[in-house]
């Protein structure tokens, strides 16, 4: 699952958010901390910390104490040692952050939430098609060899363990989750963009509002997806323009498809527009983004990058007829699990039952 980082383009969505070990990649956003920090001494990863929007009032009410005090300072002396005092306090505080940053200890991302005064250390979209991608990656298989839908295996269980998990610690916030109901979405998009959030899972389809609405305000990153016991893999997405059969005019429909679907007008279209290509030759020979910031650049760079990574399985999943079904009663019973109105093995049965009568409906 991706990391902190938002990434979701039209043509590839990807687990930024989801941590194991935090190798990388709910595909997502990394926040301010994670694309400052990164330095090889302590003292001038911390100086870079203190660059972040999170921790911009340590920074001010440093400088609003240590103003006053060093008009007071009758030695030189005096003022250094005020000066190492606060160093010390502020060390204390980012160390830790810092270590991480630098891959010295592990990520932490309630540690870096608690050091940050962030409310949510992991926020994951709430929705079944980003659920399912962390799914895959904890091994979860969800078709059986009829390619029929079978959600519930050792994987899937995995992935909702985590969840359920996270939302108990304390690492994910049931403010998110458990405030919506049934299959609806529930995004952190304003938590993320207000520097609430360590660590994003999301889709590429953020970059261009965040490049737009966060600015200059803080560092953000996209990592790579991170991984779970049965791989590192986000989920296919996006929009896509399709000709009609029925159409009168077929040759000049034809002519317009052809038009825009060159490699010259869908560049300049991915190029405008900040998206993901879904097209592999220009996947191979990369998008010049010249509106974007040198940080939305980065990011669209790491999610085209984890489109050679994606499973085979998670686009059967995309392409698979009946797939708003299983997103829908996925995301709506693991809801339930996390609110506490179900138990995971009650979840789980009725997961099954909702996809199997409402597959049946539909093939009436």
């Amino acid at each position: 699952m991706p990391g902190f980082g938002l990434w979701f383009s039209r043509s590839s969505e990807y687990l930024s958010t989801q941590v194991r070990t935090l190798r990388g990649a709910f595909a997502g956003i990394g926040l301010a901390l994670e694309h400052s920090l990164t330095t090889n001494s302590e003292e001038s990863s911390m100086n870079k910390v203190l660059r972040s929007p999170m921790t911009l009032a340590a920074a001010v009410l440093a400088c609003a104490t240590a103003l006053p005090a060093a008009a007071q300072f009758a030695k030189p002396e005096d003022a250094i040692k005020y000066r190492k005092a606060v160093f010390t306090v502020m060390a204390s505080h980012f160390g830790r952050v810092a270590g991480m940053a630098n891959g010295r200890i592990p990520f932490d991302a309630k540690a870096v939430a608690d050091k940050v005064q962030a409310p949510f250390p992991i926020a994951i979209d709430r929705s079944g098609h980003r659920f399912l991608g962390m799914a895959i990656s904890e091994g979860a298989k969800l078709f059986d060899a009829k390619g029929d839908p079978a959600i519930i295996d050792e994987g899937f269980k995995r992935a909702v363990e985590k969840v359920v998990g996270w939302h108990a610690s304390g690492v994910m916030s049931k403010e998110l989750w458990a405030s919506v109901s049934g299959a609806t979405y529930r995004g952190a998009n304003d938590e993320f963009k207000n520097a609430q959030v360590v660590l994003y899972m999301s889709g590429s389809w953020q970059i261009a509002q965040f490049d737009k609405t966060i600015g200059n305000a803080f560092d953000w990153v996209v990592v790579p997806t991170p991984c779970g016991a049965g791989g590192c893999t986000g989920m296919p997405g996006g929009a896509g323009l399709v000709a009609i059969k029925s159409t009168k005019n077929p040759q000049a429909v034809a002519k317009v498809m052809e038009y825009l679907a060159s490699e010259e007008v869908l560049s300049e279209f991915y190029s405008r527009t900040l998206f993901v290509p879904g097209h592999v030759g220009l996947s191979a020979k990369g998008i010049d983004y010249p509106t974007a910031s040198p940080l939305a650049k980065a990011a669209l760079t790491t999610f085209s990058k984890e489109v050679g990574s994606i499973s085979p399985l998670a686009y059967q999943l995309q392409g698979y007829v009946f797939n708003r079904i299983m997103f829908s009663a996925v995301i709506s019973r693991v809801g339930q699990v996390v609110a506490g109105e179900a138990k995971p093995d009650e979840a789980y049965k009725r997961i099954e039952a909702d996809i199997a009568q409402q597959i049946a409906e539909r093939k009436k």
